[in-house]
């Protein structure tokens, strides 16, 4: 039976092919949100910068066998299996902040589980000393790490403590930046959107279900004397922190 991985709120197949785990074009669409034939349609693109055997692999129709014995079917025209370093290198094209979140789960939870044998690791001197060699110099450069971000976690600290749940024009005071180019960041990075002839922005529902943003609904008098319903989206504490962050490293 297959290892099931959870990513992004999906349950998917761990795929093992000649030993090392690999996805298909239809699992990175799935994982990342995007419309089924996009990754597909991304390493046609980019086709050149793929190497056979290294970033992906191409299973024939009549290999199917080797794929059968864990449940996978290959279609008539074959089916790419694609490495973690060619997973790495499509996932570039995508270039959102989901797409950031997404690949170090993927990465983290698809790609690297298998665990080194502890036993093993205890048994053999060598192993140990580079272990602890490695440990301490991770010890070394968080120490180093956390003392030039203090300034900036404290700042952060104190907005994702904040009591409110504000507008984005708000927002944008809070971060000292102007309204419009808070409205053109977050639009950049699909946050927000506006539906063809629309007027109002709309959250993107991932931001939402991430905790991110809120839609408020609320009911307006026009100046007719008529009154009508429009959408406000807000941004909680949460969501204050992450843009923060962004305005911060000027993306």
């Amino acid at each position: 039976m297959n290892e099931i991985v959870e990513i992004n709120g999906i349950a998917i197949s761990k795929i093992v092919f000649k030993g090392a785990p690999v996805v298909t074009f239809k699992i990175i669409d799935r994982v990342h949100e995007r419309p089924v034939g996009t990754a597909a349609d991304r390493f046609k693109k980019h086709r050149h910068r793929f190497t056979h055997g290294k970033h992906f692999h191409h299973v024939d129709y009549t290999q199917k066998g080797i794929l059968s014995p864990i449940g996978i079917e290959v279609p008539p025209r074959g089916l790419t299996l694609v490495t973690e370093r060619g997973y790495l290198l499509l996932v570039k094209t995508f270039g959102d902040d989901l797409a950031w979140e997404v690949q170090d789960r993927l990465i983290d939870e698809y790609f690297r589980t298998n665990a080194p044998n502890p036993m093993k690791a205890l048994n053999d001197p060598s192993i140990m000393r580079k272990l602890l060699l490695t440990y301490s110099e991770k010890v070394l450069v968080l120490e180093e790490t956390v003392t030039e971000q203090k300034p900036k976690v404290d700042v952060f600290d104190r907005i994702a403590n904040s009591d409110g749940i504000t507008n984005i024009t708000t927002t944008a005071k809070s971060l000292q930046m102007r309204p419009m180019d808070l409205f053109a960041l977050m639009s950049h990075k699909k946050w927000i959107y506006k539906r063809p002839g629309g007027k109002g922005w709309i959250g993107y529902q991932n931001r939402i279900q991430q905790g991110l943003l809120m839609h408020k609904v609320k009911t307006v008098s026009t100046s007719d004397g008529r009154e009508k319903t429009v959408e406000q989206v807000l941004v909680t504490p949460k969501g204050l922190t992450r843009l923060a962050a962004m305005a911060g490293k000027g993306e």
